[in-house]
């Protein structure tokens, strides 16, 4: 999530650096499939078991704060963003590829 806050941020300082500042809509959603992580970033409530990732945690707040993000819960089997970041068995392979718009090539 953190890394995702920081490309939007960068993404957004481009397109405003390059006259086009009225895209992307804010706040960017970003889907993410754990809740406690998204009620770090509203609440604010750091924990003992959480202050490990208080670095990262702060940059999410921050964008949640200003405006320029906003997290969205997604099961994790809907998560399209799997593909991008693990191995999938070849169902789930299937499945993001088709809802991807990717066409399974004849033999």
């Amino acid at each position: 999530m953190s890394e995702a806050a920081r490309e939007c941020k960068w993404s957004c300082n481009l397109l405003g650096e390059l006259g086009q500042s009225k895209f992307p809509d804010k706040p960017v959603i970003i889907f993410a499939d754990n809740h406690q992580a998204i009620r770090l970033s509203e609440t604010g409530a750091i924990t003992e078991r959480s202050k490990h990732i208080a670095l990262k945690y702060f940059c999410c707040r921050e964008q949640v704060k200003l405006g320029n993000v906003s997290f969205k819960y997604i099961p994790s089997n809907e998560n399209l963003g799997d593909a991008f970041t693990k191995v999938l068995c070849g169902k789930k392979t299937k499945d993001c590829n088709k809802k991807f718009g990717l066409l399974e090539q004849p033999r």
